[in-house]
């Protein structure tokens, strides 16, 4: 039986899976980043510049802590979730996808990019996405029971 939570998160999804299938492929490559950076707001790049953190190895390192206190089980399944999603995201990003261009490289000399100031920006190594990853681990904790 699913949950209604699983509904609801089934229900973006399939949206999501529609949005995709449907209008990513009538986009060319690089439209879409350069709409967003076209119409990007000051307050958008102060929340987007500490949010992408949320992706970050120290932010799981987090919540491992934070589990560790509340529910030692999940502390110890989200290790071992968060270890493999590590090794399997360097494994593809370095050798299945390698020299897979992240929108900087890729515009590069085609549309000067509006960059925020103190976020490190990278060129190589944009598939499989950490922060995806990252997400689906955290999904795939909550769900646990």
């Amino acid at each position: 039986m699913v949950s209604n939570t699983s509904k609801w998160f089934l229900s973006v999804f399939f949206l999501f899976l529609i949005f995709g299938a449907f209008v990513l492929p009538n986009l060319e490559k690089g439209d879409w980043v350069i709409y967003l950076n076209q119409n990007r707001t000051p307050v958008g790049d102060v929340f987007f510049k500490y949010w992408t953190h949320l992706g970050d190895g120290l932010f799981v390192l987090f919540l491992i802590l934070v589990f560790l206190f509340v529910k030692y089980r999940y502390a110890v399944v989200f290790m071992a979730i968060s270890a493999t999603q590590g090794v399997l995201s360097y494994i593809l990003k370095r050798l299945v996808f390698k020299g897979s261009m992240r929108p900087k490289k890729y515009l590069e000399g085609v549309y000067d990019l509006q960059l925020i100031e103190g976020v490190d920006v990278h060129s190589y190594h944009s598939f499989p996405s950490g922060h995806t990853m990252t997400a689906v681990s955290i999904y795939n904790l909550i769900h646990l029971e």
